[in-house]
């Protein structure tokens, strides 16, 4: 949220160097920021679909935080809380890189590295040694705020609820008693690649799901050990949906349930009403009614807001989690 404060402030930094500065000495690095969804924070259909209908300049503050990428895309450098003037096909631009290195890296002209420089790195860099990148600090900013307040709508400011409270949920978890940070899972050997929810194969190797039968109904549980958050965390209208379906390959869906959170508007913002979701090193538990004839079950992970999930991409709606035939009594 840095950029929008010294924005607001009248403080906008000079321009960063690029992506593409960095990559001549920075390949593989580039190479895997490329591939991430950091990479892709402006330009991924599930943010482009909200950002049209609720075109808010807080938005850009993490999906496109530096001042020359939201010049680039607006021709003015966004005002949280203001509805921005949207041009249906902008020009190409800096500001389709998303969150990149500069965002992370460069603070008052100074490329900021999480490990002490070295003699040969300090030559080619003016290089501040801050240890910070490689805690919960450097996530937090936009991976952890309130909602914002809609009463009034200016000035700008934030509810007393979280939106997304994923560093919050981390600090209550064991992962974090026992030392491990948000850059050992989302960084490690996947250097900058930073995977997370849209990574298939890692939410697979992290989650737990059990199907059984009781009675009438279907009872399926998830779990999530060791993962240092709730599942699933982040955005609020991220969800696990579970079909309860006519057909083996669930192609018609005859029940539904949800692991998710629930929200209602206050008078003056948003907050909480239920959260369903997968507690942070527990496991919750969905019961549904079997329907006559109901052979198969499929537990889904779904990204964005349902309003606008039947017009995106199936790859950037969500994937097939696990599935099953119907336990048979």
């Amino acid at each position: 949220m840095w950029w929008g404060l010294l924005a607001a402030q009248g403080s906008v930094p000079a321009p960063g160097p690029q992506a593409t500065d960095c990559a001549p000495c920075h390949a593989e690095i580039t190479a895997q920021w490329r591939a991430s969804r950091h990479a892709q924070a402006a330009t991924n259909p599930v943010f482009r679909a909200s950002w049209e209908h609720w075109p808010n300049g807080w938005c850009l503050e993490c999906h496109a935080p530096r001042p020359e990428q939201q010049v680039s895309l607006l021709g003015h450098v966004a005002r949280a809380g203001v509805l921005q003037q949207l041009d249906p096909a902008p020009a190409p631009g800096v500001w389709q890189d998303g969150v990149d290195c500069a965002t992370c890296h460069v603070r008052d002209g100074r490329i900021r590295t999480a490990n002490a420089p070295s003699e040969a790195a300090s030559a080619m860099h003016d290089l501040v040694h801050d240890p910070s990148l490689a805690t919960e600090a450097a996530c937090e900013g936009c991976h952890e705020f309130a909602f914002q307040r809609h009463t009034p709508r200016l000035p700008f400011a934030y509810g007393d609820a979280l939106a997304q409270s994923t560093v919050t949920e981390w600090r209550a978890s064991r992962a974090h008693a026992e030392g491990r940070t948000c850059q050992d899972c989302h960084m490690g050997e996947h250097g900058h690649g930073f995977p997370g929810a849209h990574d298939e194969d890692l939410v697979r190797e992290a989650v737990r799901v059990t199907a059984v039968r009781r009675g009438g109904d279907l009872v399926v549980g998830v779990s999530a050990p060791g993962v240092g958050h709730a599942v699933p965390s982040g955005d609020p209208f991220r969800r696990l949906e579970l079909h309860v379906c006519a057909d083996a390959a669930c192609s018609e869906t005859t029940a539904v349930a949800w692991f998710l959170r629930t929200l209602e508007r206050t008078a003056t913002s948003w907050q909480t009403d239920r959260d369903l979701r997968v507690p942070v090193d527990g496991t919750r538990e969905v019961s549904v009614a079997i329907p006559p004839g109901a052979r198969a079950w499929q537990l889904l992970v779904r990204y964005g807001d349902r309003r606008f999930e039947p017009d995106l991409p199936d790859a950037e709606v969500g994937y097939v989690l696990a599935q099953g035939d119907i336990p048979r009594e």
